[in-house]
């Protein structure tokens, strides 16, 4: 077992925000992303990792590019730049919510984000 397993099988939390937290920064670390970051259908953040400013801009983004529910993968203005920027709408029984992240290496934010919505989405319902 490598180091970065080693470090996913310990890291771990009961506490559902935490629990996010850890998820998103060994997600950022992997792909290389500027900023993941979860919020609900106000655009409220619930939780991120990497660049907070980046990460609260996203947030409220998120579900307006997401409309009808579905994915969204293009650029953006913040006040970083211009990004790349990809949203994955996740279903739980408290709701939609919107993962998303910025920056990486190429298609490396849409396989970060689809990789994290599983995990993502049974923290959420441990919440139930």
């Amino acid at each position: 077992m490598g180091p970065s397993q080693t470090e996913r099988r310990t890291k771990r939390s009961d506490d559902v925000q935490k629990a996010l937290e850890l998820k998103f920064a060994a997600t950022a670390q992997r792909a290389k992303l500027s900023a993941i970051a979860l919020s609900d259908a106000f655009g409220c953040l619930i939780a991120s990792a990497g660049n907070s400013e980046l990460n609260r801009q996203i947030a409220v983004l998120s579900p307006r590019l997401a409309s009808n529910n579905r994915s969204w993968k293009g650029k953006v203005r913040t006040a970083h730049g211009s990004k790349q920027l990809a949203v994955s709408v996740i279903h739980s029984n408290w709701g939609s919510f919107y993962l998303s992240a910025t920056d990486g290496n190429g298609e490396a934010v849409v396989d970060a984000l689809a990789n994290s919505e599983h995990e993502v989405h049974r923290i959420l319902e441990a919440l139930a």
